[in-house]
């Protein structure tokens, strides 16, 4: 995507410009989501994706709950989607257990030929902003594109807040044998927990395929990719499963704050990790894309895109709990104590675990998530929370 330094100054206005109805900085997933919204809502409309790289959506595979979601939303979403399940199972030392919630999955390499379907001529790949305002937008290549609807969706721009990271890497991988594996495990913390809390992730592509992530929420953002690689082998060993080949490999750190941070100003709107419109603690962005992609279109219609500034602080707001999470899980939890706040969490009712995913939890739920044997000591989470400093004990 795009860097998330690229000047935003004002564009100069010697250069005609090409008028659009809505232009999209960066092509990662919320870009993708809202332009594929916007254009199915307004079939007549010009829609631009700004892309520095050579296709859409990077290296990515973002995936999603059917509860996270409206039931009525999977109508227009379907043909993003490229694999669901009916459950999914959490692997801990202490307890093995099966969630019926729906799981869908989307790879980047299908989202970009669908998009490339979709908008045609208005996906600009290989060029990147030099110059960003509320109505205009320089590209590298000496063109001017101008728009009502300036969306600035080009990555994490906020370096100066303290930070926990969600790292990973992961492999797509054919087996000689079937894996046997029938729904995804979105965390098999039956690991050694090194570097922080540590799982693996496996979605069954196949038979034979699957996509194993070895998964760290860690204090830092670097991934040593040669140890997550040969991770990855032995977590296969381990499960009796025998490798014939890699056929795919991603891997990502994504930012996950332990406070608020600035919110954007009237005639800038943001999205994606630009405008840190994801889950302060799962990381998961997709939800989060669909509500910025409606908000949108809504906006659009009844001439409010003035109003993301007073959107996105409602979302931000809704954001608290879980950054005072993030905040008893890198400032009170010892990293390799972390697995304990998880093992914790999925203990609890499954309309809860829905509730936390979707990232609306009423107030009664926010009180159930602390009930029973605290997972963390009181004293450090009152400390934490009060003063934000870090006190290393469970």
């Amino acid at each position: 995507m795009e860097s998330a330094s690229k000047n935003e100054g004002t564009v100069g206005a010697s250069t005609p410009a090409q008028a659009y109805d809505a232009i999209f900085l960066g092509g990662g997933l919320s870009s993708c989501i809202a332009a594929y919204l916007f254009r199915l809502r307004y079939p007549d409309a010009r829609v631009a994706i700004i892309e520095r790289e050579s296709r859409l959506a990077g290296n990515h595979t973002w995936c999603f709950h059917s509860s996270d979601i409206e039931a009525n939303d999977f109508f227009w979403l379907h043909p993003l989607l490229s694999r669901s399940w009916s459950g999914y199972r959490v692997h801990f030392p202490s307890y093995e257990r099966t969630f019926n919630s729906g799981y869908h999955a989307i790879e980047s390499s299908h989202l970009n030929e669908v998009m490339q379907r979709h908008l045609g001529e208005g996906v600009f790949l290989g060029v990147s902003a030099t110059a960003v305002d509320a109505e205009k937008v320089k590209l590298s290549d000496g063109r001017v594109l101008s728009s009502s609807i300036v969306v600035d969706g080009r990555g994490w721009s906020d370096s100066d807040r303290p930070l926990g990271y969600q790292k990973f890497l992961g492999q797509k991988l054919i087996l000689r044998h079937p894996h046997r594996v029938y729904e995804p495990i979105l965390m098999d913390a039956t690991c050694q927990q090194v570097d922080g809390y540590r799982f693996f992730y496996v979605l069954p592509w196949g038979p034979s395929e699957l996509l194993v992530e070895d998964t760290h929420y860690s204090d830092t953002a670097d991934i040593d990719a040669p140890l997550y690689r040969d991770q990855i082998q032995r977590y296969c060993s381990r499960s009796g499963w025998s490798v014939e080949s890699v056929t795919y490999e991603e891997q990502g750190s994504l930012p996950l704050p332990l406070s608020a941070g600035p919110l954007p100003g009237h005639g800038i709107i943001r999205s994606g990790l630009r405008g840190e419109l994801f889950h302060a603690t799962t990381g998961y962005s997709f939800p989060s894309a669909v509500a910025f992609a409606k908000w949108l279109v809504s906006a659009r219609k009844s001439g409010s895109v003035d109003s993301f500034a007073d959107w996105a602080k409602q979302f931000q707001g809704r954001q608290a709990f879980f950054r005072t999470l993030n905040r008893l899980l890198f400032r009170v939890a010892l990293p390799q104590h972390r697995r304990r706040l998880l093992e914790h969490f999925y203990r609890l009712p499954e309309g809860l675990v829905q509730s936390f995913y979707r990232g609306e939890m009423k107030p009664q739920e926010k009180v159930r998530f602390f009930l029973g044997r605290p997972p963390v000591s009181i004293r450090g989470a009152l400390t934490t929370l009060l003063t934000g400093e870090r006190v290393a004990r469970v």
